[in-house]
């Protein structure tokens, strides 16, 4: 058989090394600290020690600090621009997590792009994933200083000997010319090479050696198979529907082709697949991060609309997996294409520590037939016959039993969703409520709204000081990021200051409606809903898409197996 194979080409986003000056004498230097307090009155450890061995002993002329707005994403380019204009060098950092370090890399390659020097900090920890990511971003020289993990919280507070050992060496990654100062050329993506297998086993040991697999078998993507997808796609093989992180391979519609094919998809899921991969590539939901976060979870897609009909979702029991094919060969091949074109590996770059089925596949649909309190469009601003894909970073469904009257039901979703350990009290954002046809349809009958749970859930899914106090986890001063309420990139104006505020203050979890949204899908064997917390302010938050699919596809009628 005929069997078109994987060909990816990544994009190195390098503009290659700055110059370097032959002395600090006199010069600027920034700080670009991820770490450090709001308010500029508390430097990362490691950069209050750098700095104040530059002014007593290189002759800086002024240093300048810059807190970044996320530790899990590269600064902004307006923010990046006005602080590379005030200096001359850059400490740049920190690393001290799966998402932080990929973005401290993605800012260390801009800065020496921008014609800054640079050191970054990074743990030890995550030295290899920072290497790594320098390696594919196209500057395997990039200078780090790493420095070792602490033995409780995040920061490293006692760095002295570090910064001291390290000193030369950050003067010399400053100062010396020594690299190489070219950047990367502008990639362009090979076509795939159509080769002949006679046995099943010859594409199982292809797919060994390349380490296409996560570990399940993959379909074989046949020439017909992936040819019938590029038909029914009417694009042109080499249209570049974008690079995917956190190796920035080029996704062509060839290449998603190919992956969609060992994914299982029938031709009519691939437009859902694009558009999926397509709201995955918006900034705000910043997908190199979410990829790399130790954060446990995964990009879900939600699929609502008619094409839930057309296409043999599953929207009965087993709805978030287990069951239906388009669920299953949708989420794989979303999977599949940021492993083997995105270049997402747990061994170098994704940082989760626990994992999960959703790192297999990740998709739900709406029920449209049996839905009682309205579509997932509505909280998303489309109308309730539009196809849509949803993309939302989180871990697998949380079962919640949420039974009895509708007041009770409500009152179970904000109290059991309520709780320190979800990312909503360290660092604010979204989650995802999902709920099976026997809740949903009692809470419809008592004749609440969509709006009025959401509304419910924002009001009343909160902690209070004596409760985190009776539970030990309210415990200072607050000296440490990780027993920060509302920590970094949080909602700044619900912050709270926990430890002073009376017993009863109510600790809100979310900044307003809009963070909560509503699914309503599964079976009516019984009364269980589903918490989905996000991954807090740092991205992976709700981007939602509608699915463009070729004219001829709008009445297409699914052929039998």
């Amino acid at each position: 058989m005929k069997v078109r194979l994987p060909e990816i080409t990544k994009q190195h986003l390098s503009g290659g090394f700055a110059p370097r000056p032959a002395s600090l004498k006199g010069l600027r230097v920034g700080f670009l600290d991820g770490w450090g307090d709001q308010n500029g009155n508390r430097m990362y450890p490691a950069m209050a020690v750098i700095e104040r061995k530059l002014k007593a002993e290189c002759g800086v002329a002024d240093t300048v600090w810059q807190k970044k707005p996320s530790i899990s994403q590269r600064v902004p380019d307006e923010m990046m621009r006005s602080f590379v204009n005030k200096v001359d060098v850059v400490i740049n950092g920190e690393g001290l997590c799966g998402s932080c370090t990929a973005g401290s890399i993605l800012d260390g390659v801009e800065l020496e792009a921008l014609g800054k020097p640079s050191v970054t900090i990074v743990q030890d920890r995550f030295e290899k994933a920072a290497r790594a990511h320098a390696r594919n971003l196209g500057l395997p020289d990039l200078f780090l200083l790493v420095e070792k993990a602490p033995v409780t919280g995040s920061i490293q507070h006692d760095v002295e000997q570090t910064v001291e050992e390290n000193w030369p060496r950050i003067i010399a990654a400053l100062t010396d010319n020594s690299r190489a100062a070219g950047g990367a050329e502008k990639a362009k993506a090979a076509r795939s090479r159509v080769v002949e297998i006679r046995e099943a086993e010859e594409w199982e040991d292809l797919v060994e050696q390349n380490r296409w697999s996560d570990g399940l078998p993959v379909a074989i993507p046949t020439e017909k198979s992936v040819q019938a997808i590029l038909d029914h796609l009417g694009r042109d093989p080499e249209d570049i529907i974008g690079l995917i992180p956190p190796t920035y391979g080029i996704a062509t519609v060839e290449q998603v082709a190919v992956q969609c094919a060992m994914a299982g998809c029938r031709p009519e899921y691939v437009p859902v697949v694009i558009t999926a991969l397509e709201a995955m590539l918006e900034p705000e939901f910043n997908f190199h991060g979410v990829l790399c976060t130790t954060n446990p979870g995964a990009p879900l897609v939600i699929v609502s609309g008619p094409i839930v009909d057309e296409l043999d979702f599953n929207t009965s029991n087993c709805a978030f997996g287990g069951s239906g094919r388009a669920n299953g060969a949708i989420g794989r091949a979303i999977r599949l294409i940021a492993r083997n074109i995105g270049g997402t590996d747990a061994t170098v770059n994704d940082m989760d520590p626990l994992g999960g089925p959703q790192k297999y596949a990740a998709c739900v649909a709406e029920d449209r037939s049996r839905n009682p309190l309205g579509s997932i469009n509505a909280d998303r601003g489309f109308g309730p016959d539009e196809n849509i894909v949803t993309v939302f970073k989180c871990p697998g469904p949380y079962p919640a039993v949420t039974n009895g009257s509708a007041e009770r039901i409500l009152a179970q979703l904000a109290e059991g969703f309520a709780t320190s350990t979800v990312p909503m009290f360290h660092a604010g954002g979204q989650a995802l409520f999902a709920l099976s046809m026997k809740p949903a349809r009692t809470l419809a009958e008592a004749g609440y709204s969509r709006d009025d749970i959401r509304r419910y859930i924002h009001e009343h899914a909160s902690l209070t000081p004596r409760r985190l106090k009776d539970a030990g986890v309210l415990k200072g001063p607050y000296t440490d990021v990780s027993q920060i309420y509302y920590g970094e990139n949080s909602v700044e104006h619900l912050r709270i200051d926990a430890e002073k505020a009376s017993d009863d203050t109510r600790l809100p979890l979310f900044a307003s409606i809009d963070d909560i949204q509503l699914l309503i899908t599964g079976g009516d064997t019984q009364f269980f809903s589903a918490f989905l917390p996000g991954w807090g302010g740092y991205g992976g938050g709700f981007v939602s898409k509608r699915i463009e699919r070729p004219a001829a596809s709008d009445a297409y009628a699914i052929a039998s197996e």
